[in-house]
């Protein structure tokens, strides 16, 4: 999405992140959050992106989760990440690819395995929590630290 020159992530993207942090998505609440986009193209930000609005929205689409708050104010985060550095929004919107197409890949491959068994399986163990996501934040954090973005 190009926003007054500055890109932002996509939806695809916030729901990616929901889902590596939180386990789950939230897309009430990104949709939510950029819906004046379709009337104030680039000027949509001014609404509904600051943090009184961000918790206001998680708490009307999701009011008993409480980690609906935390997605809504990572939208925020990621939007103003973005729009700062375009090289990371690239980043982020190939990771989102790949971890999608890795998810439907799982889900096919276990597909397979259950018809040829005649059984379900199940994941086992934990989710490696150091994956090219964490790569790409301390990258980004890295060039943060060496004073070559200016925030």
């Amino acid at each position: 999405m190009l926003v007054g020159g500055k890109e932002l992530p996509s939806h695809r993207v916030h729901c990616e992140i929901d889902r590596f942090y939180f386990g789950r998505t939230y897309p009430k609440i990104h949709r939510s959050m950029d819906r004046p986009v379709k009337v104030y193209g680039k000027g949509h930000r001014k609404l509904f992106h600051d943090v009184h609005w961000a918790r206001f929205i998680a708490q009307m689409e999701y009011p008993a989760d409480p980690y609906a708050e935390k997605s809504a104010l990572l939208h925020l985060e990621f939007d103003f990440w973005c729009s700062e550095d375009k090289e990371f929004k690239d980043l982020l919107e190939k990771w989102a690819k790949d971890k999608i197409k890795e998810r439907k890949s799982w889900k096919k491959t276990t597909k397979i395995i259950q018809e040829s068994k005649g059984t379900k399986l199940k994941r086992k163990g934990k989710r490696k929590r150091k994956d090219s996501f964490d790569m790409l934040l301390d990258y980004y954090k890295d060039i943060s630290r060496r004073g070559n973005k200016k925030f």
